[in-house]
């Protein structure tokens, strides 16, 4: 996230989403902890994660 910036706010939406679908096994799961997206200017989001959940995104 953030190395592309993508002109269409639907676009942005959904690679957030796709990302935690990922990470918590469903969309509706997704759905569920996503706090805030930022989809002007910046691209990135904030959500309701554990502690192992939060490690495991950030690739440490």
């Amino acid at each position: 996230m953030g190395e592309k910036r993508h002109e269409d706010p639907d676009v942005v939406r959904k690679l957030h989403l796709d990302v935690l679908t990922t990470l918590l096994g469903s969309e509706e799961a997704a759905r569920k902890s996503m706090v805030y997206r930022y989809i002007h200017g910046v691209s990135g989001f904030a959500a309701r994660l554990t502690k192992n959940q939060a490690k495991i995104l950030s690739g440490k």
